[in-house]
């Protein structure tokens, strides 16, 4: 095979400069003949003109059975190809734009092989357009691991829905006879105190907790479940971030000193806004808390509202608590993790709190960490990555009270 059939004189002259013209033709025959790609000229009237090796390898037709043929047969799902761009206007009329797109063609023995085109119109000694070169490459590899991806993440995404939907089946069925049986709990308990009976008085308050508790448990599964299945959509919207801190921070201060804790709240920045989905902002709220009353049997329980250094608006929820061993950050926000595991632990749970705080954070644009010490208790922070005024005033902090004043509840519990 000569190079003169392979790539015609038409198509090379226009390209190399006169005094150079020998050394660039051999220099840009060379680079042809060894690419691994399809390189195919065709001429205004759809032949073949140039076929280069990589055209030999990739369709099984050599240089002499190709050129002065239409190709029609090879690229006949290729709507731009099959009638050398003539079925295109733009291709010959758009100037030296180069199109690339995708297709499908069939080799000699009519195996569809995927390829990705990139075709250039070509222009004559007197500048005027004379058909078009295309560099075709052999993508079928990569489309087939595109769809084994896509099957996979289809199989992937239907696992997920159809776990969703048992999980909150699951949870219909658990929570709809526990519903009756705490609900009979507080009659029975209403009962007795109306008798002045105490004596299954701890009977019915264990009676109570292990149906909060398991309460707790169904709703961290069916939330978890939801978020990873795609079905949890945030509504964000303007929220008084210092007034929501507020409410929650009183409800769990009576829980905190029931357990003999200290319980402190310091607003260091009042009337701030951010945007933000209100159920997320109390969920992940309501999480820390718990976990800083939980994990605390002695000492303090503190919440910080604040500014960093760098004017980040932040929220700290801090607790002398037993801490988190080195060991454990890494994975202290991953689903069903636990510092310890086992019937003897000491602290009931999933694992299930810190994971969905996380994600209903991130859900949000916003950011937790943790910083820890085995016996030296924890600091949880997040961190809003914007906020702004409130057109609220503040009502119950001031810029001159004790930056360390303990939180009196203004609300009745």
């Amino acid at each position: 095979m000569g190079n003169q059939i392979l790539l015609s004189g038409e198509y090379l002259r226009p390209l190399v400069d006169d005094d150079e013209g020998g050394q660039a033709q051999a220099a840009l025959i060379s680079i042809v003949c060894s690419s691994t790609n399809a390189v195919i000229r065709i001429s205004r009237y759809g032949r073949v003109t140039t076929w280069s090796p990589g055209a030999e390898a990739l369709y099984g037709f050599d240089a002499a059975e190709m050129i002065g043929r239409v190709p029609c047969f090879l690229f006949r799902e290729d709507a731009l190809l099959r009638e050398g761009g003539r079925c295109d206007p733009q291709i010959l009329s758009g100037g030296d734009a180069v199109h690339r797109y995708e297709a499908r063609h069939f080799t000699r023995t009519g195996a569809a092989v995927d390829v990705a085109v990139a075709l250039s119109p070509t222009r004559d000694r007197d500048g005027a357009m004379s058909g078009v070169v295309a560099v075709i490459s052999d993508i079928t590899e990569r489309k087939r691991a595109e769809r084994e991806i896509a099957r996979a993440r289809a199989a992937a995404e239907e696992a997920a829905r159809l776990k969703s939907a048992i999980i909150s089946n699951l949870s219909h069925e658990i929570r709809t006879p526990l519903n009756i049986i705490l609900g009979y709990a507080e009659v029975i308990n209403d009962y007795f105190a109306g008798k002045g009976d105490a004596s299954q008085r701890e009977a019915l308050a264990a009676i109570m907790r292990a149906g909060d508790r398991l309460c707790s448990t169904v709703q961290e599964v069916l939330e978890m479940s939801k978020i990873e299945a795609g079905g949890f959509e945030p509504r964000p919207a303007r929220i008084e971030l210092d007034r929501v801190v507020e409410l929650h921070v009183a409800a769990h201060a009576n829980a905190a000193r029931r357990k003999g804790l200290d319980f402190e709240y310091r607003a260091e920045t009042t009337g701030v806004a951010v945007h933000f989905d209100e159920y997320s902002l109390t969920r992940a709220l309501e999480i820390l808390l718990d976990n800083a009353i939980k994990f605390t049997e002695r000492g303090s329980v503190a919440v910080r509202l604040a500014t960093d250094a760098q004017g980040t608006l932040c929220l700290e929820v801090r607790d002398t608590g037993v801490g988190i061993a080195p060991a454990h950050l890494a994975r202290l926000f991953e689903p069903f993790s636990q510092q310890s595991a086992g019937e003897n632990r000491s602290f009931g749970g999933l694992g299930l709190g810190l994971a969905l705080c996380r994600r209903y954070l991130e859900l949000n644009g916003a950011l937790l960490s943790v910083e820890s010490a085995p016996g030296r208790g924890s600091t949880f922070t997040i961190r809003f990555l914007s906020h702004e005024k409130s057109a609220r005033a503040p009502e119950r902090h001031s810029e001159t009270r004790s930056p360390r004043r303990k939180f009196v509840p203004q609300f009745s519990f």
